[in-house]
């Protein structure tokens, strides 16, 4: 009677573990996500910025598949946006402004435009000056206009140091609040009015979280 009962018990656990793995498999989020830094920004906190980025995006489910501290070539950008698979997720930090990404500053032949872009992306945050002074990018990575995507930048110029101790508070942030309350707060614990303009397109309600 013990022993029977034994095996029984067994067994549910058997089969408990293995409702639980599927379970488990059949909600785990394809997401990807590329994260790179170019190299004229590696020495001045981007690569701080960009480790904080890289837990992050782990943090909020995303599968890290490009992950480049010091790019300097347009094409490896490239080449990861328009790359066929489970690329949702992509954080770069480079000069820019609302119109382009210079992947090498003063290089016109390194910049990347809203034309270039292709691709559904969920989640996007550039982090160069003015990528969000218009819809020009969020609209590229279509982030504008549909649920659980969104998309963060700078409106205006933004220093090295303060996207960094913005990006300290906000990889924390994320997740547990929406992209957009996430940003909001961590622009507000930077000292200096003004040093942190941060601006969200996409859904407001949206987490962050990986599909």
């Amino acid at each position: 009677m013990i022993k029977s009962m034994k095996n029984k018990l067994i067994i549910s656990l058997i089969l408990f573990i293995s409702l639980v793995s599927i379970l488990t498999s059949a909600f785990a989020s394809t997401d990807e996500a590329g994260l790179f830094c170019t190299s004229d920004l590696t020495n001045s906190y981007g690569s701080l910025t960009l480790g904080l980025a890289n837990t992050g995006m782990q943090g909020l489910g995303f599968t890290i598949t490009a992950y480049n501290t010091s790019v300097n070539s347009r094409t490896t950008v490239m080449n990861y946006i328009n790359s066929s698979g489970n690329n949702y997720g992509f954080y770069l930090k480079c000069h820019a402004n609302s119109s382009l990404l210079a992947i090498v500053s003063g290089n016109s032949s390194s910049y990347i435009y809203p034309s270039d872009i292709s691709g559904n992306w969920h989640f996007v945050f550039l982090d160069g000056c003015s990528t969000a002074a218009s819809s020009n990018f969020a609209s590229a990575f279509h982030t504008v206009g549909y649920s659980s995507r969104g998309f963060l930048g700078w409106y205006t110029t933004v220093y090295t140091d303060k996207a960094y101790a913005f990006s300290q508070v906000f990889w924390n942030q994320v997740g547990t609040n929406t992209v957009r309350d996430a940003a909001l707060t961590a622009a507000a614990s930077v000292p200096g009015s003004g040093t942190t303009p941060i601006k969200y397109y996409g859904d407001t309600s949206y987490h962050g979280w990986a599909w």
